[in-house]
């Protein structure tokens, strides 16, 4: 078993830059719809309508249900290990690790938190907020899981692709539906979308052409990653903003996600005002700092776009809409778009020696399980199982959420939901432990903090392997982990 330095060094590791990737002949980037190019043009939150009163097109309200649209005929996503373009890039520019923007961001976030020292946000510079707690919340800082899958031709790169296992919530699917179906919406004329999505419409097509969708890619390292574009707007002046849509439940609905058919009773439910720590729209924005601007973060920079353009709703209705820049979303995770560039740098380049010592160490494996969780000593701990038998990635439907264990299941009986997912054919898992320095100008960086483009930074990182799971020790936080 081999690690990367001796048991008490650290060595230094250059830190990635960003390289954009053009893949030519791509379909267009999707326009907005419905006059919503005034949120872009004009920061700051927009209303659907006050009182009787509608900004934008009064048909957009309503909002139609999953039951109501035909799934099949939006896009599927492709998982990076079965993207052909993506697997050509990589074998183009030399890469060894490929991804998509919805596999990477959470597998980076714990090498975030030890960079940080798990800094805090800085929603604390919300007017209603500034007292209020600002770290992540636990739905972002919660161990990570995801697959490393070889190629089966090209055994040199291998594939990270998310896995659906634990912290399911019963309802979240109905949320990711509805995101798929409304992302469509907005950049298609009303009429032409029920016309192509309604179930209640399939009779008039005769034969379905899905239109494929449009990417950006970035290489980072040994990573080629990819980028799903929503969305673009020319502005006067000629530039062009790309921008990733969000569609976001309000405060009332995620969080009752989680127990069946609670967040049936707030459907109705709307933000009464702007500002204010409860039942507002800065409440809205507060949730999205602690618990998706790292991620979003993550997703934008990949995409090389301007920002997110969010869609409020209660499930029922849209409720409004806003215009988040890149650079705002930096200053709220990291401080700065400089740091948040850098942060990016370090924690690829991090990963890519775990990866690299992984896929080494254990050179017969086909599919690796890994689950990563920071630790408050300014460390990561890694799990690696060899995942056998293998179906490949899927996506999660509804239907199929009865296959793994719930969120419910984790809280009420940690030890039974364990033993569930035990059964997915995972062996003794082998144990790393990754840490990190961070040297400012020849000084160790104990704490946290901002530096510009004039610090010199010396990035020092140490892996070690500490055991497997046969010790009691190690399979006890092993399950700590996946509760």
């Amino acid at each position: 078993m081999t690690t990367n330095n001796s048991k008490s060094d650290h060595a230094s590791l250059p830190i990635h830059t960003l390289h954009p990737v053009i893949l030519p002949d791509q379909p267009p980037i999707p326009k907005l719809h419905h006059k919503l190019e005034t949120v872009i043009e004009n920061q700051g939150l927009h209303l659907l309508r006050n009182k009787n009163t509608y900004y934008f097109d009064k048909r957009l309200e309503k909002i139609h249900q999953p039951n109501d649209i035909d799934m099949n005929a939006l896009s599927p996503f492709v998982t990076s290990s079965r993207d052909v373009n993506l697997n050509k890039l990589a074998i183009q520019h030399g890469c060894t690790y490929k991804c998509s923007t919805s596999s990477i961001s959470p597998v980076l976030v714990p090498i975030f938190m030890m960079l940080t020292k798990f800094k805090s946000t800085n929603s604390r510079n919300l007017f209603s907020f500034d007292l209020l707690k600002s770290n992540y919340s636990p739905s972002v800082t919660k161990p990570n899981i995801f697959m490393l899958r070889r190629d089966p031709i090209q055994k040199q790169i291998f594939s990270i692709d998310s896995q659906h296992v634990n912290f399911i919530a019963p309802n979240n699917h109905i949320l990711m539906e509805l995101g798929k179906s409304l992302e469509k919406l907005l950049v298609m004329d009303y009429s032409n979308f029920e016309h192509e999505f309604l179930k209640i419409n399939q009779k008039h097509h005769r034969a379905r052409i899905v239109t494929p969708d449009t990417y950006r890619f970035l290489n980072v390292g040994k990573f080629i990653m990819r980028s799903q574009l929503d969305c673009v707007h020319h502005a006067v002046d000629g530039q062009e903003v790309v921008f990733d849509i969000k569609t976001r439940a309000t405060h009332k609905i995620r969080t009752s996600m989680f127990q069946p058919n609670l967040w049936k009773r707030y459907t109705g439910s709307k933000p009464s005002d702007i500002l204010g720590a409860n039942n507002s729209y800065e409440r809205e924005f507060y949730d999205m700092v602690r618990g998706a601007f790292l991620k979003y973060g993550v997703q934008a920079r990949i995409g090389a776009m301007g920002g997110i353009f969010v869609a409020y709703h209660n499930t029922k209705e849209m409720l409004a809409f806003e215009h988040i820049k890149l650079s705002e979303i930096d200053e709220y995770t990291f401080g700065s778009s400089h740091m948040a560039n850098h942060h990016f740098g370090m924690a690829t380049s991090i990963l890519e020696k775990m990866l690299d010592l992984i896929t080494t160490n254990h050179p017969d494996w086909k599919t690796y399980h890994v689950l990563m969780g920071a630790k408050w000593n300014d460390s990561v701990r890694v799990f690696v199982n060899h995942k056998v038998n293998d179906l490949g990635w899927s996506e999660m439907k509804r239907s199929d959420s009865h296959q793994l264990p719930s969120f419910l299941e984790i809280v009420s009986d940690p030890s039974a939901a364990f033993a569930k997912y035990e059964e997915l054919n995972l062996n003794t898992a082998v144990v790393y432990e990754i840490s990190a320095k961070v040297i400012v100008n020849g000084n160790e960086r104990r704490q946290f903090v901002y530096y510009d483009e004039n610090d010199v930074i010396d990035l020092q990182y140490k892996i070690e392997h500490v055991g497997d799971t046969s010790n009691a020790t190690l399979l006890g936080e092993y399950k700590s982990l996946l509760k």
